[in-house]
């Protein structure tokens, strides 16, 4: 019997383990390039990340899926 998106999915112990060790990497990757920037950067930064987060997302996937004429 074939598997349908509604049986659920899920990470194998091995893939778990792989993407713990990759967010634990770009959680300091993140943090070594934030010590660039002094706090009114970093507090500019989170503003504009949480616009960008609040944005429309059917926009954004317009955007994405648009082909432009330079392309």
């Amino acid at each position: 019997m074939a598997r349908t998106a509604a049986d659920g999915v899920g990470l194998t112990a091995e893939g778990k383990k792989f993407l713990r060790n990759v967010l634990s990497i770009h959680a300091k990757l993140v943090k070594a390039m934030m010590r660039a920037l002094d706090a009114r950067e970093q507090d500019s930064l989170f503003r504009i990340c949480r616009k960008l987060r609040e944005g429309n997302p059917v926009r954004f996937f317009a955007e994405l899926t648009h082909e432009h004429e330079d392309e």
